[in-house]
């Protein structure tokens, strides 16, 4: 985290730093790894790295349906596919 506090936000190498965050978390704070995992899902979007964005969008559905919070993966799940496609649509 301190790494996004270092980068100007429109570097867009703040994506990849809450995604960093977000692994470092994931297996001790869910609650901090959704956070970190959003904020990373919105700035890889802003920043047209949408593969990125609908992988990690499908990670943190898989660690959700792991913590048995099915209605929560099933919108991270939801979200990943439209990244996905968004992602092969043609322009």
């Amino acid at each position: 985290m301190r790494c996004v506090e270092c980068s100007p936000e429109e570097d867009g190498e703040q994506a990849g730093y809450y995604l960093e965050a977000a692994h470092c978390i994931k297996n001790v704070n869910t609650n901090k790894f959704l956070e970190y995992s959003k904020v990373a899902i919105d700035k890889f979007c802003i920043s047209a790295r949408i593969s990125q964005a609908a992988s990690l969008a499908k990670e943190v559905a898989e660690k959700l349906e792991e913590d048995h919070d099915y209605e929560e993966a099933l919108i991270f799940y939801e979200k990943a596919a439209e990244l996905y496609f968004t992602d092969e649509t043609p322009t």
